[in-house]
């Protein structure tokens, strides 16, 4: 798979027609974009196409509808972009749903943000958007919610997947994990440091 620059990430029955309109917007000022689209290559594994190429792509823009935080795939899609580091765009189309609960996060400083009509782009929007994948992808002007964004995708992981995350990071393996979720998860998070920041993030890689 090649890397995009810009991700589109969105709900179908909310704004196909918007994420089509800007999916070509951006061909045409020579950005290559990943567009859910529902064409994934024969025999490739559609969950981790969907969420590497969100973790790659330079520029993340969701396209926050009313149903968009239902979908717990939007929600991951986010975080991985989160833990890499990308430069969110954040486009609301009434009516904007509240922050979820379990993601509080996502409405802080990192989010360039926008709004949009799901019936289409319209020139400002458009504009709006050219100029928002024009701006540096340095790490130096984007805000840091790695850490946040690894809490969350640990709590969606499986107690089997929890324990092999444990196992792949040197600093855990003088602890033994306890019985509870939480705790395990506030045990690895008591133990990053910036330094092994980086490493936590790899590991939860798709």
């Amino acid at each position: 798979m090649s890397i995009p620059q810009v991700f589109i990430s969105y709900r179908h029955a909310d704004c196909a027609v918007l994420a089509a309109d800007m999916y070509y917007s951006l061909l045409a000022e020579g950005q290559s974009v990943f567009l859910d689209d529902g064409r994934i290559a024969v025999g490739a594994d559609a969950e981790q196409t969907y969420l590497r190429a969100a973790s790659h792509a330079e520029y993340f823009i969701a396209l926050v509808s009313k149903n968009y935080f239902q979908s717990d795939f939007c929600k991951r899609e986010i975080a991985h972009a989160a833990r890499c580091r990308r430069r969110l765009v954040r486009v609301n189309i009434l009516p904007v749903p509240p922050v979820p609960s379990d993601m509080p996060w996502i409405d802080g400083p990192n989010w360039n943000k926008q709004r949009g009509n799901a019936n289409g782009l319209d020139l400002g929007l458009e504009e709006s958007l050219l100029s928002a994948v024009r701006i540096s992808s340095s790490v130096e002007t984007i805000a840091d919610l790695r850490k946040e964004a690894c809490e969350f995708l640990m709590e969606q992981l499986s107690p089997g997947e929890l324990e092999r995350l444990w196992n792949r990071l040197p600093w855990m393996r003088d602890f033994s994990p306890g019985n509870a979720r939480h705790q395990n998860i506030g045990s690895i998070l008591r133990e990053v440091t910036t330094q092994r920041l980086p490493m936590l993030c790899n590991a939860l890689a798709p």
